[in-house]
């Protein structure tokens, strides 16, 4: 039997050496108690002892044991070694798993992009590597640095580990992409994740790497999609916190610690809509602008979103874009006439902020991202 366990190359193969060898039932429950996998006969015929078992004190899965025979005992030697061996053997197919799913960042893939059908085998593949929690409570975080030339450091990724133990991590572009599970509320997040930056800045500048007083901007930004409560939903807060990034890359309210979330950015929900719709509205409401910075090479639409971002202030805004008062003035004039507009009434400077946020869907998700 334990000859025949040690070949297994899948679980449901080790599970069904020990069931067969013990007259039993055995399943593999992950944190929650759901079934990942089983073998033996069907509960109704388990007359037995059960018994529950963790895989080991670190691990989330547990065997749980049901035996068909009423005088069947596990107290004996070979009951014993049966049971330890199929531990021992999940074990190694669980490490196995989660090297496999480093290695070929396939895992990750389907969830970034949605690109599944089968939510409960997803479901599994995460509980063999540990990261169960992903499934129904995730978030997505979307790191990028200000300058492509900047690479998040290894500690980063140390001291990320240590935060959240249930996360997977995948590199796109210029962009590191986090799934994290069991990340807590949005504000306790955020403070984590300004945390680890800030970490990040002060070893960077301790070595001499980064220039700056602790006022400046921060080298990195993240962006934070929602919490999700289904598997589909991650690829729904990647979008969003690509979307929170981007915008967090020219948003002065990010430029201390470094995070954007999509919910305080009015992102969320917007992930949903179709590229071409996107396009629609945000042709219908800048349609003007855009043409005219095409045609003349102004700077519309960066101010206007500038000028939005810092609440209509107009010397804020100026600071940022690096230009003169009056040279915000006259463009935010010049804007309300091509649009017909105001932004001193409600519902055009809604329609506008709406627009705004669209257009950083929009360019969120039609940026190049090609996993490495």
């Amino acid at each position: 039997m334990v000859e025949l366990l040690s070949s297994a190359s899948a679980v449901n193969h080790a599970l069904d050496a020990v069931a067969v060898y013990l007259n039993a039932r055995i399943e593999l429950h992950d944190r929650h108690n759901s079934v990942i996998g089983a073998s033996g006969p069907d509960r109704a015929s388990c007359h037995g002892v059960e018994i529950s078992s963790r895989l080991s004190p670190q691990s989330r899965l547990t065997v749980h044991l049901s035996c068909v025979d009423e005088d069947t005992t596990l107290t004996e030697p070979p009951a014993r070694i049966a049971l330890h061996a199929l531990k021992l053997q999940l074990l190694r197919l669980c490490e196995r798993s989660a090297t496999i799913e480093t290695l070929r960042g396939d895992l990750q893939e389907k969830l970034l992009t949605g690109n599944f059908t089968n939510s409960a085998h997803i479901q599994r593949r995460l509980a063999l590597i540990g990261c169960s929690p992903i499934g129904s409570d995730a978030r997505v975080i979307v790191i990028r640095a200000r300058d492509q030339a900047d690479q998040i450091s290894e500690r980063f990724h140390s001291d990320l580990r240590t935060t959240f133990p249930d996360y997977l991590v995948d590199h796109r572009d210029e962009s590191t992409v986090v799934i994290i599970g069991n990340g807590g509320s949005e504000e306790e997040l955020s403070l984590q994740i300004a945390d680890l930056l800030g970490r990040e800045e002060h070893r960077r500048k301790r070595k001499g790497t980064a220039e700056g007083s602790p006022g400046d901007s921060r080298r990195f930004v993240a962006g934070i999609g929602r919490r999700t409560e289904q598997l589909h939903e991650v690829s729904i807060s990647y979008d969003e916190a690509r979307a929170a990034c981007t915008v967090g890359m020219s948003n002065p309210q990010t430029s201390i610690d470094g995070v954007a979330s999509a919910r305080a950015l009015g992102l969320q929900g917007l992930a949903s809509i179709p590229n071409a719709q996107l396009q629609a509205m945000v042709t219908d409401t800048f349609g003007p602008i855009i043409a005219h910075d095409e045609r003349h090479g102004t700077h519309y639409m960066t101010t206007i979103s500038s000028y939005l971002a810092n609440d209509r202030h107009l010397g804020d805004t100026a600071a940022e874009l690096h230009v003169h008062y009056n040279t915000v003035r006259n463009r935010i004039a010049r804007i309300e006439e091509l649009l017909d507009l105001s932004f001193a009434r409600t519902d055009d400077r809604y329609r506008a902020e709406t627009a705004v946020r669209m257009a950083a869907v929009l360019a969120a998700r039609t940026t190049p991202t090609t996993a490495l």
